[in-house]
Parts: C-alpha cells; structure tokens; sequence
C-alpha cells in the first residue's frame, strides 16, 4: 500500500501521476480534481456486474471518463467475479481493465455477492 499526502490538494485542478517500483511503473496519468459542473452537479456513471468475461460495456466507460463526460464511478457490485480465482490473475486482469478509467476520475466501489464470498 502506498500513500501520497498533499494537503493542499485543494489547490490542485490537474495533477499528473504516475506508480511503480523497482518492478517497472506505470504510463503518466492526470488526474482532474472533482468540481461541481457548471449547473453545479456532477455526472457520475453507476452499474454493476461489470467482470473479465461480462466487460462490453468498459470501452464506452473508458471514453467517457477519458473525454470528460462523467465526473466519477460508482460500481455497485460484482466486480471480476471473484478477484482471487486463479491465484488472483482473474483480480489482476479485471484491475487492468479499469486502469484506463480509474486512472482518470474516482473509482467507488460496493460489496456485491460476488465480493463477499
């Protein structure tokens, strides 16, 4: 677990980014601080049951959170479909996925079924 403290985030509209370790690291990402819409609401894109085999959904995903057309994420439930099958590759390939979405706007998460057991 790693942790970045920058307690004048606020000050922040756009920070670039970027995680590793002495394994490799990842592309630059930036990130855009979450901010009220100019109707002073925000657009957040909410589903469920997004997982490896179950993805068609992820390509619209990734262009909007790319483009800027939703604010932040909400998956409610049952993602990868049980994340450590495999020996956690199932978990592994689901994370890659989402990286071009999460890497842009905020990624939340609920506990489904799938997540429980």
């Amino acid at each position: 677990m790693n942790k970045i403290e920058n307690k004048s985030y606020w000050l922040i509209s756009v920070a670039e980014y970027r995680v590793g370790s002495e394994h490799g690291w990842s592309a630059i990402y930036k990130f855009t601080a979450l901010a009220p819409r100019d109707d002073g609401g925000y657009e957040i894109a909410v589903f469920g049951d997004l997982g490896n085999q179950n993805a068609r959904s992820l390509g619209k995903l990734q262009q909007m959170a790319q483009d800027g057309d939703i604010d932040m994420v909400m998956h409610v439930g049952d993602f990868a479909y049980n994340l450590d099958t495999d020996d956690g590759r199932v978990g592994d390939e689901f994370l890659r996925q989402i990286e071009t979405v999460a890497a842009y706007v905020p990624y939340m998460t609920v506990v489904g079924n799938h997540e429980v057991h």
